[in-house]
């Protein structure tokens, strides 16, 4: 990380501040909190990093990602609240999106310092937003966590793994492979949300085919990317086994006496797992 990178992330975080003071007013010191929020929780996951030898630079670019991401929310909301004054006059909303993402970043802090060996209790976080008497927050902060925690993982080898390799053919065919892998979490997670109870013959072809199509899109891909075909080669005969495994485990979820919702977590998790091996893998090519 050069002296550059660090001017402009400070030059990023000073603008955003800037503008939501110039707009919005008194949200400003809201948006400050949690811009401080966010640097605390880029500097204990840096730290955890370094615990478990995980750490790479790219921790810099996702709290700039985030920064923006936020600021995009929060400036959206505002926005709408702005062409909703002929009607009532309130930044509720903006406030209300602020605390909410506040909350999101003092959960992930507290995750990081559990992992650094912080005695927090387990049920400080269920107090702690409880007592907020936010409508609607507990339920929107469960179906976050829920949806991140199935991808966060793959986002961890992305982030962290696949920058110990130093082939950069390798990179950038397991950064396709991995990318893949979350939109199928992504389709997977899109069959079962919408369809309350579904036969198990059609569930299974309908992840099979999911997989299916993602499985050519990684291939042509790797074509686009002008990875070697020795390569993917390699790479395909290390994995053929796993992947046969992979299909059985889904057919067995599929057809198993449970409820759908066990039967997408079983899935999801197969597939993460599947991608870790992929990982460890790809250090045979």
């Amino acid at each position: 990380m050069n002296k550059l990178d660090y001017i402009f992330t400070l030059s990023l975080l000073s603008g955003m501040i800037s503008l939501l003071e110039k707009l919005f007013g008194d949200i400003n010191v809201s948006f400050m909190i949690l811009v401080s929020l966010i640097v605390i929780d880029t500097l204990t996951g840096i730290i955890t990093a370094f615990k478990f030898n995980i750490f790479h630079s790219k921790g810099l670019s996702k709290l700039i990602k985030k920064t923006t991401s936020y600021t995009l929310a929060i400036l959206t909301i505002r926005l709408l609240e702005i062409g909703a004054v002929s009607l009532v006059q309130t930044n509720m909303l903006s406030l209300i999106t602020i605390v909410f993402l506040q909350v999101t970043e003092v959960i992930s802090i507290l995750e990081n310092l559990t992992l650094l060996g912080v005695p927090i209790p387990s049920s400080f976080m269920t107090i702690l937003i409880n007592h907020m008497r936010i409508p609607g927050l507990n339920k929107a902060i469960e179906l976050s966590k829920n949806k991140d925690n199935e991808l966060t993982e793959i986002d961890e080898l992305i982030n962290y793994h696949i920058p110990t390799f130093t082939d950069e053919n390798i990179k950038t065919l397991l950064e396709i492979r991995l990318n893949s892998s979350k939109i199928v979490v992504f389709q997977i997670n899109k069959i079962f949300r919408n369809n309350k109870s579904i036969d198990n013959d059609l569930l299974l072809l309908k992840i099979l085919s999911i997989i299916e199509l993602e499985t050519n899109n990684i291939e042509r891909l790797w074509e686009e990317a002008n990875i070697p075909k020795k390569y993917v080669k390699d790479f395909i005969k290390e994995r053929r086994l796993r992947v046969e495994k992979y299909i059985k485990n889904i057919e067995k979820i599929c057809y198993s006496e449970t409820d759908l919702e066990y039967k997408r977590k079983q899935i999801v998790s197969n597939l993460v797992v599947t991608m870790y091996q992929v990982v460890l893998d790809a250090h045979k090519i």
